[in-house]
């Protein structure tokens, strides 16, 4: 059985102190740290692993007209990509709103440039509704199943784009 612990810190026994902390000092309790702003509202809750995923690989901002086609849909539905990681895209539509919900999957697809196309599945992780008139609502979508051809350009455009944004 392999033991999976850190070793300790040079010069010091034991785990390496939290940051912020005081290894001196008691741990806050619940109330204090509520007022000093360190635990989340009552009632939220916390990041499945597919949301802390789409954090996991850099967004690039991107304007892409992307086709998707729900089950529930009998055509594909035209809506914005507003960003795009190499594990999923950020969609703005009117059709993202109350029929769509967590865990519904969608084929996609959309114009990589140059007549190439990218296609695969996608599941839902998140849904906005839209906040105001003008504002439509949008989806977050992580990829399931890209073929190894839409998976290089979905790596490709994101490589271009964060290159463009950080002027490199």
């Amino acid at each position: 059985m392999h033991d999976s612990t850190p070793p300790p810190i040079a010069g010091r026994s034991g785990p390496a102190p939290l940051p912020g902390v005081d290894a001196g000092k008691p741990m806050p309790s619940r109330g204090e740290a509520d007022a000093a702003g360190l635990n989340p509202p009552e009632g939220s809750r916390r990041l499945s692993a597919v949301e802390e995923e789409r954090r996991r690989h850099p967004r690039a901002p991107v304007d892409l007209l992307v086709g998707v086609k729900f089950d529930s849909v009998q055509q594909f539905l035209a809506v914005y990509a507003e960003d795009l990681s190499e594990s999923g895209m950020f969609l703005r539509s009117e059709h993202a709103g109350p029929l769509r919900e967590p865990g519904q999957t969608l084929e996609l697809r959309f114009d990589a440039g140059n007549r190439r196309i990218v296609e695969g599945r996608a599941r839902v992780v998140r849904v906005l509704e839209p906040s105001a008139p003008g504002n439509p609502g949008a989806i977050a979508i992580e990829f399931i199943d890209l073929d190894p051809v839409s998976r290089k350009l979905v790596e490709a455009i994101v490589r271009i784009k964060l290159a463009t944004v950080q002027g490199g």
